[in-house]
């Protein structure tokens, strides 16, 4: 029987590749993994205080270390019961989070659902142009509030039929009048192209927000492109809107890999960013070099907003 079970859950082996097997059964299996990853980013501006005082170094450290928890109990050939925490703990101010911990049921060749804090259905198809380890992009994805790559309190849904995939998710967020709900749907074509569209919509805080996303995605042997298109209208009637292009080429070697990647974000009326920075358009390039589960990386933005404040980027992790 641990043969068969070990068939059916390829899929989630693939997704935690870098996990270790910590307990198997015949009706159950445990993975641990994570990773150990040192970044540190320089940027002019990181120089100065509130008061405009050159105080501080350019240079700032996002050391992190990720772990995660991920389990299945098989209910027979095709169905099984799943559960994952994963938990994240940075250098800087000694501070630590929760990224993702749920539950959920999935049938092979159907679907699964889930419940908790998880990846959104707007994520999937951000995937389309998340690239490079350094700066990775998909600034210009998530523009409205409620609009995000992972959520707590979220019911979320995914139906596998033929080439397409469906994704769509409900959030109950903490704060009062403000749920959302978001669909995803992905088509595969054989020949390496995907086309996916989102739509999210909902209020925040008693207003009604919404946004909408397309994009495609192309990747054929050490090569990959993609581009998203996003736009909507944020609780205070603030009209959003975004583009992100990006490429790579992935060079193997015998025993290494090399990846090159440029991607290209544009956003206007950005509000994360504050009112007076709220057009936001860059371009980074990046190189990375793994071998197993150690890659390092570098990477330079180009910053061509009125701040222009160029960034550098280097980074060494370890998976396990």
């Amino acid at each position: 029987m641990i043969k068969k079970i070990a068939v059916c859950s390829l899929c989630l082996v693939s997704s935690v590749a870098n996990a270790a097997w910590v307990h198997s059964n015949d009706s159950s299996r445990l993975w641990l993994g994570g990773r150990a990853e040192t970044i540190m980013t320089s940027r002019d501006s990181s120089k100065y205080d509130n008061s405009k005082q050159e105080v501080y170094s350019s240079w700032r450290d996002s050391t992190r270390l990720r772990l995660r928890v991920l389990g299945e109990h098989f209910i027979d050939y095709q169905t099984r019961a799943f559960g994952s925490y994963e938990f994240e703990m940075h250098a800087k101010n000694d501070s630590s989070r929760v990224r993702q911990t749920y539950v959920g049921i999935k049938r092979d060749q159907l679907g699964s659902v889930s419940f908790g804090k998880q990846e959104t259905a707007l994520k999937k198809l951000s995937r389309f142009t998340y690239y490079g380890s350094s700066f990775a992009g998909n600034d210009a994805v998530y523009l409205v509030h409620g609009a995000s790559d992972r959520l707590d309190r979220n019911s979320f849904v995914h139906a596998e039929l033929g080439r397409f995939d469906i994704y769509a998710d409900y959030t109950v967020n903490e704060h009062a009048n403000s749920n959302t709900y978001s669909a995803t749907t992905i088509y595969t074509h054989p020949l390496g192209l995907k086309f996916g569209a989102n739509f999210l919509s909902g209020e925040w805080q008693g207003d009604s927000i919404y946004q909408y996303s397309a994009g495609v995605n192309y990747d054929v042997e050490s090569y990959e492109v993609g581009a998203l298109y996003t736009g909507g209208k944020d609780h205070n009637d603030t009209d959003k809107g975004g583009l992100e292009v990006a490429a790579r080429y992935r060079l193997n070697l015998s025993d290494s890999r090399v990846t090159l990647a440029l991607i290209y974000n544009k956003l206007d009326e950005a509000e994360k960013y504050g009112p007076a920075e709220n057009q936001l358009e860059w371009l980074a390039s990046e190189i990375e070099y793994r071998i197993g589960k150690v890659r390092a990386y570098g990477g330079y933005q180009f910053d061509f907003s009125d701040a222009n404040d160029d960034g550098v980027r280097l980074g060494l992790r370890y998976d396990f």
